[in-house]
C-alpha cells in the first residue's frame, strides 16, 4: 500500500489535479468563445440588416409615387429622405447590443436606445 511520501502518488496526484485545472480552465474558456462567437454573429447580421434597410430606404426616395389625374402622370416623392447609412448602422448594433443581453426587458431597451446618436462623419 503506497505511503503519502510514496513519490508515486505525489507524482500521480498532481497530474490528476493539474488536468482538472487545465479542463476547467478550457471549458471556462470554451464557454466565453461560444458567447463571444455568439455576440459577433449578432453583430454581423444586425449589420447586413442595416445595410439592406439603407438601400430599400433610398431605392423608395428614389423612385417616388406616381398618382393618375386625369390625363395626368404625376410623380410625387413621399415619406422623409432617406438617413445617412451611420445612423441606421449604429441603431442597429444598438439593437444587436441590447438583444445580445441575457434578459430583454423594456427598460433595457430604453437605456441602449437613449444612447446619444453619433455626429455625420466630417460634421465634429
Amino acid at each position: 500500500m503506497p505511503t503519502p511520501s510514496d513519490p508515486w502518488s505525489i507524482i500521480l496526484t498532481s497530474v490528476a489535479i493539474s488536468t482538472l485545472l487545465a479542463a476547467f480552465f478550457q471549458f471556462i474558456n470554451g464557454s466565453l468563445d461560444r458567447a463571444a462567437a455568439d455576440r459577433r454573429h449578432l453583430r454581423e447580421q444586425a449589420l447586413k440588416l442595416a445595410v439592406e434597410q439603407w438601400q430599400h430606404e433610398a431605392k423608395l426616395e428614389s423612385q417616388g409615387h406616381m398618382a393618375f389625374i386625369g390625363d395626368k402622370i404625376i410623380r410625387e416623392h413621399h415619406g422623409p429622405p432617406a438617413r445617412d447609412l451611420h445612423e441606421v448602422v449604429f441603431r442597429a448594433l444598438q439593437f444587436a447590443d441590447a438583444f445580445s443581453k441575457q434578459e430583454v426587458t423594456e427598460s433595457n431597451l430604453r437605456t441602449f436606445l437613449s444612447k446619444p446618436k453619433p455626429d455625420a462623419p466630417g460634421n465634429a
